[in-house]
């Protein structure tokens, strides 16, 4: 198992924080123009209908080690959301994820 170099950014708290919070306020804006795009946006929205904004981008994660293939209420749920995935195909995402940030690789 290697270490970083003592220069490279990933090693470095203070700027992985920064780049971080950025990321963050980076996907909120992504999603508010979204939002605003399909007529949800926040300036004028009650309380009720900011409930079924926050729905349109919830991912549901499902094992289909314990799923029931004749129930298809995951199904109807993941179609008025953001979509689905299985707990594996999430798990892997994460994995390549973290391995693009820490070798620079796309």
């Amino acid at each position: 198992e290697s270490e970083l170099p003592v220069n490279a950014w990933q090693g470095d708290a203070i700027y992985v924080n920064h780049f971080i919070d950025s990321a963050i306020e980076l996907i909120s804006r992504a999603k508010e123009t979204i939002y605003s795009e399909y007529g949800h946006a926040k300036a004028h929205l009650k309380p009720e209908a900011m409930v079924l904004r926050s729905k349109m981008f919830q991912l549901h994660i499902i094992d289909v080690d314990d799923f029931d293939k004749t129930d298809n209420i995951w199904l109807d749920k993941a179609s008025i959301s953001g979509g689905w995935t299985t707990k594996r195909s999430f798990s892997n995402l994460q994995r390549r994820l973290l391995h693009a940030m820490f070798t620079n690789d796309q």
